[in-house]
């Protein structure tokens, strides 16, 4: 039975490898092409689409089931949700036409930099503050493009059980100078055919071992609940306002779970 398992698991995950890499090259070529356009604003909204039809074609063939709460909005704003690990970046957007801003370190990771770096990102490069201050810069000129920014403030992923980290302000700034609506996004994992396993990358584990734990995940449910848009108040800066919109989402992580417990 073992055997069989291990072997079907193998195939499972060298077929959705193909899958993925295939349909990755086909939209990055739509991807190219969209820069054809001179128009700034029409290249930032046509490659947020095609980011959503990418990510929503990915997650199916790594079968994830996407559970949404919550009213979608497509117009320009930052989306901030808590972070888990790879299939946040699936999940956040499929439901939102979205640009993402990950971390540098990302763009030199086998498969998922490659993968990433097709929708066009903004590179966040928090050990150097110019190129920070460049990144914010960037992000401010994608939300004024009416294009939603996908940030994961807590600046690293977590096991998804024990709350919201503490959120980094960078990404903030951008909602000051812009005075943007915020999208407050939260994501819970489970794997219903395997409950022992998570889809989580956090701790010391490699790349390498969990991408091969990820790929042989027979199926994962997603539950997306957008708890609601918060708005900048006068004469709050961006600090102020990471800790306001980090005690939200944190109150609300907990409040789900009793909920879901219940």
């Amino acid at each position: 039975m073992k055997i069989v398992e291990a072997v079907c698991g193998f195939f499972r995950r060298i077929i959705r490898i193909l899958l993925l890499v295939n349909w990755s090259f086909l939209i990055g070529v739509f991807c190219f092409l969209v820069t054809v356009f001179r128009n700034e604003k029409l290249v930032m909204l046509r490659a947020a689409k095609l980011t959503r039809v990418w990510a929503g074609i990915c997650a199916k063939i790594m079968n994830v089931s996407i559970e949404l709460n919550g009213k979608v909005t497509e117009q320009g704003g930052l989306v901030v949700s808590n972070h888990t690990g790879p299939f946040d970046i699936l999940v956040n957007a499929s439901v939102f036409p979205v640009r993402f801003a990950p971390k540098k370190e990302l763009k030199s990771t086998p498969v998922i930099g490659w993968l990433v770096a097709l929708s066009r990102p903004v590179w966040i490069d928090r050990k150097r503050k110019l190129e920070s201050k460049k990144s914010a810069i960037e992000i401010t000129r994608t939300i004024r493009n009416s294009v939603n920014m996908l940030v994961y403030p807590e600046g690293t992923s977590t096991d998804g059980l024990h709350g919201v980290l503490p959120f980094k302000s960078t990404a903030f700034d951008a909602a000051e100078l812009t005075k943007c609506r915020i999208f407050k996004v939260l994501l819970f994992y489970s794997c219903p055919e395997e409950p022992e396993k998570s889809s989580a990358w956090y701790g010391d584990v490699g790349f390498g071992t969990y991408l091969w734990h990820a790929l042989g995940l027979k199926k994962v449910v997603s539950r997306v609940y957008i708890i609601g848009v918060t708005e900048i108040a006068d004469g709050e800066n961006r600090k102020t306002l990471a800790q306001r919109v980090h005690s939200e989402m944190e109150q609300e992580y907990w409040r789900i779970l009793e909920d879901e417990a219940s």
